[in-house]
Parts: structure tokens; C-alpha cells; sequence
């Protein structure tokens, strides 16, 4: 076992791409189905392919290709009054905690909200996905706006369900307001069922596009019953 894990190198990781680009590509685009692509150049079969990514993101309610820039704007709600320890004044806590904890105590709250879920994240695959924060904001009804992120408020996100993890004191009291803008995705692989279910899309825009004497031979049903299988188990649920 311990050859085993002299032959693995854990520092190299690689580097998340969060650039967007489509679910497949067009080479493998043109080696499918030379006959339907052959007459097309790259710049038309690219544009297919990103209306089919498109296409198949808004059949299952996700993000799923890399993306920048997400935005996410909710409320704040809920929390565990058991984390605290009584109120949560013996706590050890960082600096930027223990201000917050104390600014609380003085306005009369009993407790500071740790966690909120966002919308986009891995339901399956996730060593294949990566997160990447660019702004999480907080503004209370107490008129103040906190940067999570310069004050190290933020502990975790979790990627098989979008889980963020405040720091415990940090001044989040109930119904605050979180603005986030975040980058994620697939950024290291695309699963398999996602990239073919890419290239039946963009095949199928590509038909319907086609003059009809190209389109006689090739049955659109069929394509489209094998799409609605491959994204079925990628739907999100209500």
C-alpha cells in the first residue's frame, strides 16, 4: 500500500477553467455524423453546439456548462440556536466572530443565521465540478453591508449540494440579505450522458435547419426520445 501512494502526486491538481464552452465539441461533432456536418463549417457546428448546451441546461433547470458571473440575491433564515453554547460568549472565535457575536448581543440577537443553500451545484459527478466566489455580500436590516469574503466569513461550499457555511459569530441575523456572484460548473469534465445528449441536440437543430431532402431519411422522434432519456436523471426536482 505504501508504493502504492509514493506513486501519487496529491499536489497535482489541475487548474479549474471556468471559460464557458459547450457540453461537446465539434470534432466529435464531425466524426458522429460527417454526412450531416461535412458541408458546414466550424463556426456554424460551434453555435449548434452552444444552442444545444443552452437547450439542455433549460430542460433541466441547471447550470451545468462552465459558467462566470452567476448571480444569486435571498433571505437569510433559520438557525440552530444549540451552536451558539448558550449565547456563545465563551466561544473561541476569531476576531471579526467575536465582534459580531457582540454586536448582536447588543442590539438583543439571540442568534446569527450559518447557512444558506445556493441553486446551482453538482447532483452528480462532483469531483468533475468546482466553485469559485467573486462577491458575497450581506446587508441587514440594520442598514450595514458586510463583504463575507474579505473578512473570511465564509468556511465552505459544498458541491453536491450547494451548501455555504458562515463562520460562527459572523453578523447575519434572521431575514438579512445575501447577494452573491459566483463561478462553477463542470469545469474539469463533462460527464458522458451530458456531452452525447449535446451532440443529439445540436444534431437535431442541425436537421431542422437542413433542406428537407436531408431531412426524409432521419427520424427527429427518435433523436428526441434518446435526449429526453439521457437528461432525465439531470432534471431538477421542485
Amino acid at each position: 500500500m505504501s508504493d502504492m501512494l509514493d506513486t501519487l502526486d496529491f499536489d497535482d491538481n489541475p487548474t479549474p477553467n471556468f471559460e464557458f464552452r459547450p457540453l461537446a465539441k465539434v470534432s466529435d461533432l464531425r466524426k458522429r455524423w460527417p454526412a450531416l456536418t461535412n458541408a458546414k463549417d466550424d463556426d456554424v457546428l460551434y453555435a449548434a453546439l452552444v444552442d444545444a448546451t443552452r437547450e439542455i441546461e433549460d430542460r433541466t433547470s441547471r447550470r451545468i456548462a462552465p459558467f462566470t458571473g452567476h448571480l444569486e440575491e435571498m433571505a437569510l433564515v433559520g438557525t440552530n440556536p444549540n451552536e451558539y453554547g448558550g449565547g456563545g460568549n465563551d466561544l473561541p472565535m476569531s476576531l471579526q466572530g467575536s465582534l459580531g457575536q457582540s454586536y448582536a448581543s447588543a442590539l438583543g440577537i439571540n442568534g446569527l443565521i450559518r447557512r444558506f443553500w445556493l441553486d446551482e451545484y453538482a447532483p452528480r459527478y462532483p469531483e468533475m465540478w468546482e466553485y469559485e466566489v467573486t462577491e458575497l455580500l450581506v446587508q441587514t436590516t440594520y442598514g450595514s453591508y458586510q463583504d463575507v469574503l474579505s473578512s473570511n466569513g465564509l468556511i465552505d461550499l459544498e458541491k453536491t449540494n450547494g451548501f455555504a457555511w458562515l463562520t460562527i459569530g459572523f453578523f447575519a441575523p434572521e431575514e438579512s440579505r445575501v447577494r452573491i456572484v459566483y463561478n462553477g460548473g463542470y469545469v474539469y469534465d463533462t460527464p458522458g450522458s451530458l456531452q452525447r445528449a449535446c451532440l443529439l441536440q445540436a444534431v437535431e437543430f442541425l436537421i431542422m435547419e437542413s433542406e428537407p431532402q436531408l431531412r426524409d431519411k432521419m427520424s427527429i422522434d427518435e433523436i428526441e426520445r434518446q435526449i429526453t432519456k439521457l437528461v432525465a436523471p439531470w432534471v431538477k426536482g421542485p
